[in-house]
């Protein structure tokens, strides 16, 4: 049975795994991006289980946007992912639905339009559309 519920310790051996077995060798520069976040902002981390087995994540930290020139408070979701082993049970709209649902003003990026529709289905609204160039 899938649960989730918010991460208390980013330096629990659980979570290491999850990111080993995610990024492979990669995986200690991904926890210093997420030791980075922790340091700079309020960072919250959701995940999943599986019998006690962590098997994916998303992330929400605090950030400001200006608002019509106010300062605004906004919610910026980044990192999530799921094992592989674990893709197409639902997990990744669950854990992403979970973060609308707890958190006001949340926003990303999404980079494919598969992404982007799964976004949108969690309760994501289009708040900035710019064209970008890359040189």
């Amino acid at each position: 049975m899938i649960e989730y519920h918010y991460l208390d310790d980013i330096e629990s051996a659980e979570y290491k795994a999850l990111l080993e077995e995610y990024y492979g060798n990669q995986w200690h520069s991904r926890y210093e991006r997420v030791l980075w976040y922790k340091k700079h902002t309020e960072l919250n981390i959701l995940v999943a289980t599986d019998n006690g087995k962590i098997v994916g994540q998303s992330s929400v930290y605090k950030d400001t946007a200006i608002v019509k020139g106010k300062p605004e408070i906004i919610w910026w979701s980044v990192d999530t992912f799921v094992l592989k082993s674990e893709r197409g049970k639902g997990i990744g709209k669950a854990l992403q639905a979970k973060l609308h649902q707890d958190f006001n003003a949340i926003s990303s990026i999404w980079y494919s339009r598969a992404n982007g529709i799964i976004k949108i289905k969690c309760g994501a609204k289009q708040i900035l559309q710019r064209k970008q160039c890359y040189y």
